[in-house]
């Protein structure tokens, strides 16, 4: 065997190990917001305290690649404004929607963006739908459908609005995804997921300093700032910047099919330590709408570094 071919085929193992840990610790945020808010209810403050702690990686990021900085002061802007679509808003919707619905229900919810880039994309980009995204889209929200019904969350109004934060978080994700497309190419993934993720950042800490007060990061108990803490390396820093660096190595398609690991994680990690049960349509809907997202992932060619 050739010594090209070794490297390559480590390479490609050593991508599929990086996603997958990517996402776990994507799966695992839901988990320790949660966690979090049986200490406070302010999903701001958590919010924020994932942030703040956040914050220096993403920066040293910046600092790290700046020789990639872009001279197209337009960028910038652009930068700022799908920053705070994708890492702020979209955080936010998420957050509230966590206040009121199972952690395994909010990953399963989220996990359906990329059917709606393409719903997106055929409407506002006139972009034409394919056969097979078409049979993923009814594969997709049939999942959905069956999971709302087995477990009667249509019955419950405190569901339903949790449902609905959710899903608008995943539609703004999904803005940040269609408008970071032509973005990436000119600056790579990692330089500009951290200039987004810092825009993000301070946007959420001067949200909570002139809605709250900023004494009110400081006055809080030692749990909260542990899972805070364990929140911003493991579910945001770390997760990132391995997805980008495993999408180099076996292609944006591939990578979606190992992240789809991701909801079964999280209904996993929710059953231990959060005690929520799991339901027989629950994990026939989540196969049926993996399944459909998976044909959307895999319908494409390459399109090179995507952020997740």
């Amino acid at each position: 065997m050739k010594i090209d071919d070794v490297k390559s085929k480590w390479s490609f193992s050593v991508g599929i190990f990086l996603v997958i840990i990517s996402a776990l610790g994507f799966s695992a945020k839901s988990i320790f917001v949660k966690l979090a808010y049986q200490e406070s209810t302010n999903p701001i403050l958590i919010l924020t305290l994932r942030m703040i702690f956040s914050l220096p990686f993403f920066l040293l990021g910046i600092f790290f690649q700046r020789k990639h900085l872009p001279k197209d002061k337009n960028l910038y802007f652009q930068i700022i404004l799908y920053g705070i679509l994708g890492n702020y808003i979209a955080s936010i919707f998420d957050f509230y929607g966590l206040e009121h619905i199972s952690a395994g229900l909010e990953r399963i919810i989220l996990f359906t963006y990329p059917t709606i880039v393409v719903i997106l994309s055929f409407i506002f980009l006139k972009k034409p739908l394919l056969k097979k995204e078409i049979f993923s889209l009814i594969l997709t929200y049939g999942g959905i459908i069956s999971i709302f019904i087995g477990e009667g969350v249509l019955l419950d109004k405190n569901n339903m609005i949790g449902i609905l934060w959710v899903f608008l978080a995943a539609i703004a994700y999904s803005g940040f995804l269609i408008g970071s497309g032509n973005i990436i190419p000119k600056m790579g993934a990692v330089l500009y997921t951290s200039m987004a993720m810092t825009t993000a950042s301070v946007t959420v800490i001067l949200h909570y300093t002139i809605e709250f007060s900023i004494e009110g990061i400081f006055n809080n108990s030692t749990r909260i700032y542990l899972l805070t803490f364990f929140m911003a390396i493991i579910s945001t820093v770390v997760p990132v910047f391995l997805l980008s660096q495993g999408i180099k190595r076996i292609g944006s398609s591939k990578s979606a099919i190992v992240g789809s690991v991701g909801p079964v994680s999280t209904i996993i990690l929710g059953n231990i330590y959060l005690n929520e049960p799991i339901y027989i349509s629950e994990i026939i809907g989540t196969i049926v709408l993996i399944i459909g997202v998976l044909l959307v992932g895999t319908s494409k060619k390459e399109e090179g570094l995507k952020i997740k």
